[in-house]
């Protein structure tokens, strides 16, 4: 779901900006739904966060997300800039559900780091989790772009994880059987220019 709530609007008004007679549908699915309309040919295209190669698929990838830390602006680590993985074991999280990619590739880093957090709450939606956050429950691990009007609000407190490999690829599919239309192309386009 937060892949394309946060970043595909500011694309959408540029691409509709650029070809005002395109027509455009957006609908927000979980990953599974989304890789089977593309494969169903139900959707010309899909935006996917950990896009894996698939039979049938193609994969354009887009600008990947940082994922950072959020935590209420009130939590002891408010004040930090920066704070490593290890420091967040023991600590109070709100996940994302188990099954989405997200979330186990999160559970993939703090395993890797030997890191165990307690688990609060779980939530599939992204605005859940931040709302969850925002009233204390504790903290968590999101895409950077899904923050951006919180922290700027100062509802919540960004801060970044030390280690690198805390980022979320994100991909454009569609059918490898299928010529995209001209507006598809266009769209994919501006998708993956990096700003």
């Amino acid at each position: 779901y937060s892949v394309g709530l946060h970043e595909l609007p500011n694309k959408v008004t540029e691409f509709m900006t650029k070809y005002p007679a395109a027509k455009i549908d957006l609908e927000y699915s979980r990953t599974t739904r989304v890789v089977r309309d593309v494969l169903g040919n139900v959707v010309e295209l899909g935006i996917l966060a950990f896009p894996e190669p698939r039979r049938g698929l193609a994969i354009v990838q887009m600008p990947a997300n940082e994922l950072v830390l959020i935590c209420h602006p009130q939590h002891r680590f408010a004040k930090r800039d920066v704070v490593r993985t290890r420091e967040l074991h023991g600590m109070d999280f709100v996940l994302f559900e188990r099954d989405t990619p997200t979330r186990k590739a999160t559970d993939k880093i703090l395993k890797d780091k030997d890191t165990e957090v307690k688990k609060v709450a779980e939530f599939d939606n992204i605005e859940t989790i931040k709302r969850a956050v925002e009233v204390g429950f504790g903290m968590a691990i999101v895409p950077e772009p899904a923050v951006a009007e919180e922290r700027r609000a100062g509802q919540l407190v960004v801060i970044r994880l030390a280690e690198k490999n805390w980022v979320r690829p994100v991909g454009v599919i569609y059918r490898t059987d299928r010529n995209l239309s001209l507006a598809a192309k266009k769209f994919v386009a501006i998708l993956t220019e990096e700003k």
